[in-house]
């Protein structure tokens, strides 16, 4: 016999906390997403990369086509708090190295000169290792 509990009047089973728990988990890893992630940070600026891997997360080289790039700008003289930008634009990342001018045009609202210089280092090794 299962055990019931009554509820204003009405009879339901009762579940354990390990099931509940068991079902939360496998719900919550369903939805789980895991990355590839390169990071360059300096005194004024820091990048990170992600890729979203495929089959979850068990082959480190299947992953999705696209990625994600996180720019924070930690200027103090700028600002009080840091700023961040997110980019997934993979055209944009290469005319930004290949000195396309509407692409430089948006990296100048973003960068100052060296800011731009080692975010173009950044995306270049992200070229050479097959990530853009």
């Amino acid at each position: 016999m299962k055990d019931r509990i009554q509820i204003n009047g009405e009879w339901y089973v009762k579940e354990s906390h390990l099931q509940v728990d068991s079902i939360i988990r496998d719900y919550m890893l369903e939805d789980l997403l895991f990355t590839k992630c390169c990071l360059w940070e300096g005194a004024d600026w820091m990048f990170e990369a992600s890729l979203i891997l495929k089959d979850d997360g068990k082959d480190l080289n299947n992953h999705l086509k696209t990625i994600n790039i996180e720019i924070t700008d930690k200027r103090p003289t700028l600002r009080e708090e840091w700023k961040t930008e997110f980019i997934d634009n993979p055209a944009w990342l290469r005319g930004v190295c290949n000195n396309n001018p509407s692409s430089l045009k948006e990296a100048d609202k973003i960068f100052d000169e060296d800011g731009l210089m080692f975010f173009k280092l950044f995306i270049e090794c992200l070229i050479k290792m097959n990530w853009i």
